[in-house]
């Protein structure tokens, strides 16, 4: 028996190995929140097989459609944290992520969650007031610093405007405005009767994007003598809180700040 050569072909696919499935979830540190306030979202990258999360990558994050930024990269159980500002629109907003995957290993992810913005019909504001020194000569420039904060969040009240008075007397009747930490600065002039001052600072309130700003006055008191002294003129003066109750029309609150 006898062989005679003989020849032929085969073929054989290489396929790549199939990516790991992933997605994107969020939770919030509120269900609502008023206008232009700081939300909080914890976003969770993770592998849909399994649950667990992806650990060191990020997801780029939109509102309503925009995008807006890109995370931190996520810690050992896939989580990071995406601070941002509330929109002024009243309703319902989508916050939503992408994860672009990592090549040869994950596929790409993405997931939304939503959050209400509310109206906040009505929120406090507080007044603090200092003068750069403690006493003047007469005649001598004082320079009046004044913060304006919403009681709520604490954050400053930008583009509002303050009036000043020196005993009574209207020195500045509309100074500002405020910057975005709520701060100004005002230019006085001491008066030339030697004794102590009061100088009397009011915000007459406002309605912004919706939210009325309570009204609330604060006072300060300097010297003016022969002998000018450094220092704040009082680092224990009361904090002036003006608030709304419903019903209630505009009421006062006072606090002693501790030095």
């Amino acid at each position: 028996m006898s062989f005679l050569p003989s020849s032929g072909t085969a073929t054989f696919q290489v396929t790549a190995a199939a990516l790991i499935p992933t997605a994107v979830s969020f939770a919030f540190d509120k269900p609502s929140y008023p206008p232009g306030t700081q939300a909080i979202a914890t976003i969770k990258v993770y592998r849909t097989d399994t649950g667990a999360g992806i650990q060191g990558v990020t997801a780029q994050v939109s509102l309503d459609g925009a995008v807006v930024g890109v995370s931190n990269v996520t810690d050992i159980n896939g989580f990071v944290l995406f601070v941002g500002t509330t929109p002024a629109a009243v309703g319902s907003h989508t916050l939503s992520a992408v994860f672009f995957g990592i090549s040869g290993q994950y596929a790409s992810g993405t997931g939304s969650g939503t959050f209400t913005v509310t109206t906040a019909a009505n929120v406090g504001t507080a007044l603090a007031v200092s003068t750069n020194q403690a006493s003047y000569l007469p005649s001598a420039p004082i320079t009046l610093n004044v913060t304006l904060t919403r009681t709520d969040t604490l954050a400053g009240i930008a583009a509002q405007t303050v009036s000043v008075s020196i005993d009574g007397v209207v020195a500045v009747a509309s100074a500002g405005p405020t910057n975005a930490a709520g701060y100004v600065t005002v230019p006085l002039t001491a008066p030339g009767l030697l004794g102590t001052h009061t100088i009397t600072v009011s915000f007459a309130g406002a309605v912004i994007a919706g939210i009325t700003f309570a009204s609330v006055t604060q006072t300060a008191s300097f010297g003016v003598g022969t002998t000018a002294v450094g220092g704040p003129a009082d680092p224990t003066l009361p904090l002036a809180v003006g608030y709304i109750a419903a019903g209630l029309g505009i009421g006062w609150l006072s606090k002693r700040r501790r030095r």
